[in-house]
């Protein structure tokens, strides 16, 4: 797969260990994943944040330790990427045994499964799963093209985009949350909770997306330099060219979590999958028609635009289906007056 994506000669060999190790602890990941949305799922989303801060921290105390110390390289960073992730989910498990022990599965918990409860899970999950794994082929779409580039390109595209991701950190946690609200106040029939939800993460978003925009404009290329040691000059300028055009498209992409969360809180998946489709083709598209000509430029605003094509059909689902939801609680309570 890596020589498919034409990757560089010089450092593929990297890249190879360090996908063998996250791949085999990919366990690890599904294992977090699993008990700190159970978690968020009955209300409590701060728990598994302060269980992912500390996981971070260990992430960084273990990079330094098998990097600087033990020599590992870049299967270092792997190993402690997947020991984070370990110590992430055990902790969430741990909480959950002692604080909410009747989430500890007993054996009549297994009477109560069966096809069509199976079936429900599923209907909502694989668009789910199908969704990321469009944005993922995506990713690596544009990574193919970024590796004919050369190393610089791709050690300056990595860096900045580390960066960029980090930024936009709190905008998919708006997401998350409004996942969880919006799955809350569906059951409870609240449509205008979450309208109001929907409205205020947006505010939220908007007040967070300029400010982002404005600290990697300004001190992008200085934060580089914390991913990359002993950057280049020409390195830390054409990371600074991706985050100069990432920097307008912030609001885009936190628009893109609130809406996508909210419609898969409420059960509706299949738009979210489309609008993964859309990112995909986006992408592809961009990298197809502009990096012949634009180069590098060209490959930078593949992932805004992506965010554009998947944000539109969102945003008008999103709007007709709480219309629609709206419209039906309101004909009930008229019926039961």
């Amino acid at each position: 797969m890596l020589v498919a994506m034409s990757t560089p000669p010089d450092i593929i060999e990297d890249a190879y260990s360090y996908l063998i190790v996250i791949f085999a602890g990919i366990i690890a990941t599904t294992f977090y994943n699993l008990i700190a949305n159970i978690i968020r799922a009955i209300g409590d989303s701060r728990t598994p944040l302060v269980f992912l801060i500390i996981s971070c921290i260990i992430n960084i105390v273990l990079d330094i330790l098998f990097i600087v110390t033990f020599n590992m390289g870049v299967a270092g960073a792997a190993y402690a990427t997947v020991i984070a992730q370990v110590c992430a989910g055990v902790m969430c498990l741990i909480y959950t045994v002692k604080r909410h022990p009747f989430l500890i599965l007993k054996k009549e918990d297994w009477k109560a499964v069966s096809l069509s409860l199976c079936g429900n899970h599923l209907k909502i999950g694989l668009p789910m799963a199908f969704q990321f794994s469009i944005t993922a082929i995506g990713v690596v779409v544009v990574q193919s093209a970024l590796n004919k580039l050369g190393t610089t390109t791709v050690a300056a595209y990595t860096a900045a985009s580390r960066l960029g991701d980090i930024m936009a950190q709190p905008l998919g946690s708006l997401g998350v949350t409004m996942a969880t609200f919006a799955a809350q106040n569906f059951g409870a029939g609240k449509m205008e909770r979450i309208r109001e939800g929907v409205r205020k993460c947006t505010i939220i978003s908007l007040i967070f997306s300029i400010t982002a925009g404005i600290i990697v404009v300004f001190f992008g290329g200085t934060f580089v330099q914390f991913f990359i040691k002993d950057a280049q000059p020409d390195v830390i300028a054409q990371a600074q060219i991706y985050l100069n055009i990432i920097a307008g498209f912030y609001f885009v992409l936190g628009v893109l979590f609130i809406y996508r969360n909210t419609l898969q809180g409420i059960g509706s998946a299949f738009v979210p999958m489309i609008s993964g489709v859309s990112e995909l083709v986006m992408r592809v598209a961009v990298v197809m028609a502009v990096v012949g000509t634009l180069g590098y430029v060209g490959v930078c605003f593949a992932e805004p635009i992506a965010w554009i094509g998947g944000a539109v059909p969102l945003a008008i689902k999103y709007f007709i289906e709480i219309n629609k939801l709206t419209g039906k609680l309101g004909k009930r309570a008229l019926t039961k007056g």
